[in-house]
């Protein structure tokens, strides 16, 4: 996980600081450069998601198991 969030970092999409309580936790914020992604991305990543989970819910229905799983169109 730190090297996910170090990468995170060095792209300036989260800030990081240490937790005044505690020395061996430091606290993860999403940096302005950080939201603006999630604002761009989030409706495609929830229509992705959903169209995963619709597919599943199929597959585990008992439908075709053997064709291919094609990503909505955004």
């Amino acid at each position: 996980m730190a090297t996910v969030l170090t990468g995170m970092q060095a792209k300036g999409l989260i800030d990081r600081q240490p937790s005044l309580v505690h020395a061996k936790v430091v606290i993860a914020t999403l940096a302005d450069a950080g939201r603006h992604l999630l604002d761009e991305t989030g409706q495609e990543v929830n229509v992705l998601e959903k169209a995963f989970v619709d597919r599943f819910t199929r597959l585990s229905a008992g439908s075709s198991a053997t064709s291919s799983i094609e990503p909505p169109r955004l």
